[in-house]
């Protein structure tokens, strides 16, 4: 076996090198931003074999471009104000949200990419790690997200959140976030945990510190507690799935879920979720969680994961049709129904069946 210690400089030296023998006019490799070129952490390889010059563009060109979102953060609902159930898209706010928050989902998107790139070539996955990690530190340098001015962007942030924790609890485990990195990220990622808690405890209205805004949360506190080793935000994070299984009724719903008409069958799927990663993370951490209303768990994953396939149970109960399943692509890799963190709770005939 050869050691290699493989650096993000010496990978892009190999992307000049492959640049000087293209054809005149062709391009192969964008510039990379400088402030994200530091030293990874060293690979064992056989033989290393040579970057690919089309999946080093790639990964080069997608690391320069991530977005930075900025402090503040102000929008609404995108649903109709006047239905009890929140169930139709009020299409003029629909579109104002889209614009805000469609580069930052873009951006967390991206980051999730980088982070998951298993290509089987060891310098470009180092090259994507360390972007992914050193993406974050630019937003934690900036501030980014500190400051949600509106009930709305405080309960959004939560999924946005969850989303780049599970990403960055996966970089940490493979040793992808050095000490430098963890000193630049941690203030950051304990102020939006604290501020998370406080808004739950006293901006945020019933329903939401009830429902799937509050196991988002949760998720997102919870992979804040680990990597900044907070056993406070772990415990809230452990109330947060609580709070959610043991108010699963003894059919398998989530009753403010249901309530959500025709996208009630939706957010079943969206408050499972933020669950089952909680549940999986701290058993990946080495601290299941217990005494979590369990059996309700169980019975919400056979109604939700039944209903992917036929939603005849909730259209049923609701007296509506259930609108389409989203997209999984609309999630970070480490979140869809086929990762890591869901697959433990997810049976792989249903999901074969409805994907």
């Amino acid at each position: 076996m050869l050691r290699v210690a493989v650096t993000l400089a010496a990978v892009l030296t190999a992307a000049v090198s492959v640049q000087a023998m293209m054809p005149a006019g062709k391009q192969a490799f964008v510039p990379m931003d400088a402030a994200l070129v530091t030293t990874a952490t060293p690979v064992t390889a056989a033989t290393p074999p040579a970057p690919s010059d089309g999946l080093l563009q790639s990964v080069v060109t997608t690391c320069a471009g991530v977005y930075v979102p900025m402090a503040g953060l102000d929008t609404t609902s995108k649903y109709d104000q006047s239905l009890s159930t929140r169930s139709e898209l009020d299409v003029a706010a629909a579109s104002t949200r889209r614009a805000q928050i469609g580069p930052i989902e873009q951006a967390i998107r991206s980051i999730g990419d980088l982070a998951a790139m298993q290509s089987g070539q060891p310098q470009i996955d180092t090259l994507a790690h360390d972007c992914a990690v050193k993406a974050l530190v630019k937003w934690a340098d900036n501030g980014a997200l500190l400051q949600m001015t509106s009930k709305d962007a405080a309960l959004t942030r939560g999924r946005m959140m969850a989303e780049i924790g599970v990403t960055l609890v996966g970089l940490d485990r493979a040793g992808a976030v050095s000490d430098v990195d963890r000193a630049a990220l941690s203030p950051w990622l304990s102020s939006i945990a604290d501020d998370t808690m406080a808004f739950f405890s006293t901006g945020a209205g019933s329903v939401s510190r009830n429902n799937n805004h509050r196991y988002w949360a949760g998720l997102a506190v919870g992979a804040i507690g680990f990597l900044t080793s907070t056993q406070r935000y772990r415990d809230w994070s452990v109330d947060g799935i609580k709070i959610g299984t043991c108010q699963v009724d003894a059919d398998g719903h989530l009753p403010l879920e249901l309530a959500r008409g025709a996208q009630a069958r939706n957010y079943h799927l969206y408050a499972f979720r933020p669950l089952a990663a909680t549940l999986s993370l701290f058993q990946l951490n080495g601290e299941p969680v217990a005494d979590a209303c369990m059996s309700g768990f169980r019975r919400l994953a056979a109604t939700t994961l039944a209903g992917l396939s036929n939603p005849a149970d909730f259209a049923r109960i609701t007296g509506v049709a259930q609108a389409k399943l989203p997209s999984e692509t609309t999630y970070v890799t480490g979140l869809r129904l086929t990762s890591a963190y869901l697959t433990p709770y997810a049976s792989n005939d249903i999901l074969s069946a409805s994907l």
